[in-house]
């Protein structure tokens, strides 16, 4: 009995190792910085003071000086996929 309780309780520890680790990575990447586009500039503008959302739902992230401008992630060159409101729990 003791040769299967001890690699039992091992096998239930790790297991829930590895699932809080998943939980934790996918809560990092639901919050991002938001950057919208400045026509004026051409460029990327990072947004002061607003986080978004990159999973996907049903309210687009728009500025909050300006409810028309779309918020984007960054990306390598230009403004990249557009976020998300962040859902309110």
């Amino acid at each position: 009995m003791k040769k299967l309780l001890m690699p039992a309780i091992i096998l239930g520890l790790g297991a829930g190792v590895a699932f809080a680790g998943n939980l934790n990575s996918s809560a990092k990447k639901a919050l991002v910085d938001a950057y919208r586009f400045d026509n004026a500039q051409n460029l990327c503008v990072k947004v002061e003071n607003q986080q978004c959302s990159d999973i996907q739902s049903a309210e687009v992230c728009t500025w909050a000086e300006n409810s028309s401008v779309t918020l984007h992630e960054q990306g390598e060159t230009m403004c990249g996929d557009e976020l998300y409101k962040i859902p309110q729990n």
